[in-house]
């Protein structure tokens, strides 16, 4: 437990991501913006919905993403966390850095949001 308002919650965050290559044991495929799977952190295991600019995230590259969660998650700037499968056997295909933290913000589903406008109007919430 913290004292209060020395914890910073939100469900936005800017992120660096790699995606791990075949020959790590990550993905044989690519992902396109909009993947959504388990994030996990020191923290927390939140589902998350992952989002970029650029058509495809292919394994082996990185790239600058946004995670948004449908719940707020306790977080700090440069924590890490890994991108998990889910499936039949839940396994890590890729790692990153949490480069900004973002404005919460009001997301009852996934279905309803217009990715491109949330990123383009991303407001940081802490330098």
């Amino acid at each position: 437990m913290g004292s209060p308002g020395s914890i910073i919650t939100t469900n936005f965050l800017k992120t660096e991501l790699y995606l791990l290559s075949e020959a790590e044991n990550g993905r044989k495929l690519g992902i396109r913006s909009g993947f959504t799977d388990r994030i996990f952190c020191s923290t927390w295991d939140e589902p998350g919905r992952i989002l970029f600019k650029s058509e495809l995230l292919m394994p082996g590259e990185h790239i600058t993403a946004y995670l948004l969660f449908l719940n707020e998650v306790p977080i700090l700037k440069n924590m890490p966390f890994t991108l998990r499968e889910s499936g039949k056997s839940v396994r890590t295909v890729g790692r990153g850095l949490i480069t900004e933290i973002l404005q919460p913000v009001p997301v009852t589903s996934y279905r309803k949001l217009n990715e491109n406008e949330l990123m383009e109007a991303a407001v940081a919430l802490q330098k």
